[in-house]
C-alpha cells in the first residue's frame, strides 16, 4: 500500500485526561501511519513517470511518452488525475507534506512531457515560459 504502520516511540507516559474530579482515564497513544516514500517512487518508476539518478541519489521526472499524443489540456488533466488519486488515497497519513515531493516529481514529468510534445530542446525554461 505504501504506508508504514508502527508503534509510537514516546519517552513519556500516555496522555492522562481527567473525567471528573478525582477520576483519571488514560488515552493510549495512536499508532502512526506514515507514507513510505521510496515505495511510492518505485511505483511511479514502474509507471514511467520518474527515474532514479544515481549521481544525485534522487528521483527525477521523465517524459511520459504514452500521453504525448494527447492535447496539452488532456495531458495536464491526466497528471492532475494521477496526483489526485494518490492524494485521496494517502490523505490520512501523519506526514502528508511528504506528498509534495511526489507532486514536484510529477510536475517535472509533466513539463518534460509537454516539452517532448512541442519538441523543445531546452525543455524546462521554454515550457514554463510558454505555459506557466
Amino acid at each position: 500500500l505504501g504506508v508504514k504502520v508502527g508503534p509510537t516511540i514516546q519517552k513519556n507516559n500516555p496522555i492522562v485526561l481527567k473525567k471528573r474530579v478525582g477520576q483519571k482515564s488514560r488515552v493510549p497513544a495512536r499508532l502512526p501511519i506514515t507514507l513510505d516514500l521510496p515505495k511510492m517512487f518505485s511505483k511511479l518508476k514502474d509507471r514511467g513517470f520518474v527515474k532514479f539518478d544515481p549521481n544525485l541519489n534522487c528521483y527525477n521526472g521523465i517524459p511520459c511518452s504514452r500521453v504525448q499524443n494527447l492535447d496539452i489540456r488532456d495531458i495536464i488533466k491526466y497528471y492532475n488525475r494521477v496526483f489526485r488519486g494518490i492524494w485521496s488515497y494517502y490523505r490520512f497519513v501523519d506526514n502528508p507534506k511528504r506528498l509534495s515531493q511526489l507532486w514536484w516529481r510529477l510536475q517535472s514529468s509533466l513539463i518534460c512531457t509537454i516539452s517532448l510534445k512541442n519538441r523543445l530542446k531546452h525543455g524546462f525554461k521554454k515550457t514554463i515560459a510558454q505555459y506557466g
